[in-house]
Parts: C-alpha cells; sequence; structure tokens
C-alpha cells in the first residue's frame, strides 16, 4: 500500500538551515510579532517599516527563509513554521 501524502503544513517540521544575521533580525521580529498578536502573521510592510529596509528586500528575506524552512510560505503575511528563538539560536 503506497504512503499517504502529508501537506506541507502538517508534516514533521525539519530542522531548518541557519539563517544570516539578517534573516535571524526577521526571524526574531516575527515571533515576538506573533507572540505577541495572539499567533496572527504580520506583514512584510510591518517587517520592512521595523527593520528600516524595503518592502521589495523583505520580500526577498522572506522568500529565503522559507526556502531555508522557517516560514510556512514564501509570501507576506510571515507566520513561522517552528519557533525561532525558543530554540536557543539567539
Amino acid at each position: 500500500m503506497p504512503e499517504a501524502v502529508v501537506p506541507h503544513e502538517l508534516a514533521e517540521p525539519t530542522a531548518p538551515s541557519p539563517p544570516t544575521l539578517k534573516q535571524a533580525a526577521v526571524l526574531t521580529l516575527i515571533e515576538r510579532f506573533c507572540d505577541g498578536a495572539g499567533g496572527d502573521p504580520c506583514s512584510a510592510s510591518y517587517l520592512a517599516r521595523k527593520l528600516g529596509v524595503t518592502r521589495e528586500t523583505m520580500r526577498t528575506h522572506l522568500h529565503a527563509l522559507y526556502q531555508k524552512g522557517w516560514l510556512r510560505s514564501p509570501a507576506s503575511p510571515a507566520r513561522l513554521r517552528v519557533p525561532f528563538l525558543k530554540r536557543g539560536r539567539l
């Protein structure tokens, strides 16, 4: 019998690739926002404004973080796939 296909969102998280320092700042901001907002995701505009970069630069960071396994989607709004700060990364 073939194995069942599990949607990406439901699959057991694997260890993401390490983020760069700038990406770590983005992950920290996303996690703090989501913790304070009851788990709601935050927008690329919010992240860009807080970190002093353009929305396009933030979208580039979000896409890279998605490819590394940190985010649930490559698009805004940003929501972590696995905890960042709680993993002892910083």
